[in-house]
């Protein structure tokens, strides 16, 4: 993997920021937990059983699936997000 030597990356932008606590709670920083926190348990080998997700995460979530049900179906692919029948 390539890491831009001139600091444009967005990842390595957030981890600094969030480091000096300029992201505080945000959202990304809960979509990125979600994230890691599932491919940990793959790597492992373990289901998702007990998957906390954060706040921001499932504000979010209620708020796409109330907007737009097929939209949150196919974010689902992509963001480790609860099944739909549990946030009903």
């Amino acid at each position: 993997m390539c890491v831009p030597q001139n600091g444009s990356d967005p990842l390595l932008h957030f981890v600094r920021g969030t480091l000096l606590g300029e992201y505080d709670g945000s959202m990304f920083g809960a979509i990125l937990n979600a994230w890691l926190v599932k491919l940990d348990k793959e790597r492992r080998g373990v289901g998702m059983q007990g998957f906390h997700y954060l706040p921001q995460l499932r504000d979010l979530a209620y708020a796409i699936h109330m907007t737009s049900p097929s939209a949150y179906r196919i974010l689902r692919d992509f963001i480790p997000l609860e099944h739909p029948r549990t946030i009903r």
